[in-house]
């Protein structure tokens, strides 16, 4: 009977983590030692971990005006401040939360009867495109007085 690979290991401290988990500058690998981490190393690795964060295609932000308009107008606006008490104002808002919500339309996570239609016929591109046209508009808030 072949070894399991070690997949994670618990410290003395009796917290489970997993191999590779980088701890106070150290890096934990299979074999349990620990291996100090050069500062230069510790620059390219937090380098890669942002750029791979980063979305793959670059969105559309003509693309994404075009759709709004189109698509999202209606209710939102094209500044994306709802037009009712019931929708959202979207204007503003991180485009990560946008893109979470419209693919949990899509997907049915989350049921809406407009929404889960419209997201329905918004395709990948369509989604990055108008999220990043919301994502970017400006919002301003006054603290009452």
């Amino acid at each position: 009977m072949g070894r399991r690979p070690l997949r994670s290991f618990f410290l003395s401290d009796g917290v489970r983590r997993p191999v590779g988990a980088l701890l106070d500058g150290k890096v934990m690998t299979r074999r349990r030692h620990v291996t100090t981490i050069e500062p230069q190393l510790k620059r390219i690795l937090a380098a890669a971990l942002l750029c791979s964060a980063l979305p793959a295609g670059a969105a559309d932000l003509e693309a994404g005006r075009a759709k709004a308009e189109a698509v999202c107008q209606t209710c939102h606006g094209m500044n994306g401040r709802g037009i009712a008490a019931m929708v959202a104002n979207i204007g503003g808002q991180q485009k990560q939360y946008l893109v979470k919500q419209l693919s949990d339309y899509r997907s049915g996570r989350r049921q809406h009867e407009q929404m889960s239609i419209i997201a329905a016929m918004l395709t990948e591109q369509d989604i990055d495109n108008v999220t990043d046209w919301y994502s970017r508009i400006v919002a301003t808030f006054e603290i009452p007085q």
